[in-house]
């Protein structure tokens, strides 16, 4: 049992430096900047902390850690619908005037 515990917690420990190393490490990939998981369609922040992934030089939000972990089953599948995601989103800030990072409704 203590066995497991030390296991689980080392598990998360370096779960927690490799979400630290890709953010430090790339800062030559670009954000997409997704708003909307393209795992799971949450909004991102609503689902507590964050996560991000970096799939070929390209940095994808996602709503929470969980998702991460399916993203990286198939990054290609959703990679392009977040992608998709934020040209929509970028296209509807575009037409109504406002800036990306503002909260757009419409």
């Amino acid at each position: 049992m203590l066995l497991a515990i030390i296991f689980l917690s080392a598990n998360k420990a370096l779960a927690a430096s490799q979400t630290t190393q890709s953010r430090t490490e790339a800062p030559s990939a670009l954000n997409v900047g997704n708003a909307t998981c393209p795992v799971s369609g949450e909004k991102i922040g609503t689902m507590g902390e964050a996560a991000h992934y970096e799939y070929q030089g390209k940095i994808y939000n996602l709503c929470c850690p969980m998702c991460a972990k399916d993203f990286a089953k198939d990054p290609e599948q959703y990679s392009k619908k977040a992608e998709g995601a934020a040209k929509i989103q970028t296209n509807q800030n575009q037409s109504c005037g406002c800036s990306a990072k503002q909260s757009c409704s419409g």
